[in-house]
């Protein structure tokens, strides 16, 4: 047994605590969300903007994205019209600060 990283780039709201009836639903109708499920600490719901890959297995890359932030209310806008039409039960969640986050992410 082994521990999976990833670093991503999120462009969305952080929240603490861990909602499984959302990461079962979300997965399925193709929206970005990541949940700490080991240790429930977060779960961050917003557009994925950059995503490394599993770095558990295989070479790590050398990888350069460039973000631009003058597109970052375009992709909240799209994202929470997207989300509440499809989730609407869930859409209170998508309240609250929408920040720029870089972080890792181990399952």
């Amino acid at each position: 047994m082994g521990i999976n990283s990833h670093y991503y780039t999120v462009y969305g709201v952080h929240h603490t605590g861990y909602n499984s009836d959302l990461s079962e639903v979300c997965y399925d109708r193709g929206f970005d969300i990541i949940m700490d499920s080991m240790g429930g600490k977060y779960f961050i719901i917003g557009k994925t903007l950059f995503d490394s890959g599993d770095l558990r297995w295989g070479d790590v890359k050398d990888v350069f994205v460039e973000i631009s932030i003058n597109d970052l209310e375009k992709i909240r806008e799209e994202y929470s019209e997207k989300f509440s039409e499809v989730l609407p039960e869930f859409k209170n969640l998508l309240e609250g600060e929408w920040k720029l986050m870089t972080f890792v992410h181990y399952s």
